[in-house]
């Protein structure tokens, strides 16, 4: 097994982390929906369970990122500010940068580890790119479907089910558009029979046989 493949199957089961949790000292803390996260150039955070964003440092309002369990992140620049803020009640571990990456060189994995956060961060600019090129009713249809995909969403009947956590406002926040345009797209896309507010909001599933 070559280094691409030794990496990749590390990538398809929680391995690493779960090792990490074990041997690594950590502070467990549960952050509420609406509420944020400062994370400090000294501090990993690990995604154990729920849903966070990243705050737009220029403009808090939007958000990019999206992390879910078993992603880690980390603040790069000294001067980089870096807030999350939690879409649903969340549970976070922050570990100690300095004790981390010991570990993880002492173990042989923390070239896997910086390797899965580029691979996360080219994601991440892949999205801010399309975002920035795309016009306000192609940006939200993107974060339908290239942003959200990535999460494992309920389908039925053709369509499939955004996140529990998602409305309107956060929509609109991802998307970078106003609440008001975001909303205006959303009536328009439901007359076109793409979205469905009902019970929750529901677009549809093109993959459906």
């Amino acid at each position: 097994m070559n280094y691409v493949e030794f990496h990749n199957s590390l990538k398809e089961e929680p391995i690493v982390s779960s090792y990490i949790l074990a041997n690594v000292p950590s502070e467990g803390i549960s952050i509420h929906k609406h509420d944020t996260l400062c994370l400090s150039e000294e501090e990993v955070c690990y995604i154990e369970n729920g849903t966070l964003f990243q705050m737009n440092p220029l403009k808090e309002y939007y958000l990019f990122n999206c992390l879910q369990p078993n992603h880690f992140i980390v603040k790069a620049r000294e001067d980089d500010a870096m807030k999350l803020v939690a879409v649903e009640t969340s549970q976070v571990n922050i570990f100690r940068k300095k004790e981390l990456y010991e570990f993880l060189d002492q173990e042989k994995l923390l070239s896997h580890f910086f390797l899965n956060i580029i691979e996360k961060n080219e994601t991440v600019i892949t999205e801010l790119n399309m975002l920035s090129d795309l016009l306000a009713e192609e940006r939200v249809k993107y974060t339908l479907y290239c942003i959200l995909p990535q999460m494992e969403l309920e389908r039925e009947g053709g369509f499939i089910q955004a996140p529990k956590w998602m409305n309107m406002k956060i929509l609109a926040q991802i998307s970078h558009c106003s609440l008001s345009r975001t909303s205006k797209i959303m009536k328009n896309l439901q007359k076109e029979k793409i979205v469905q507010i009902d019970n929750g909001m529901w677009y549809r599933d093109y993959t459906a046989s």
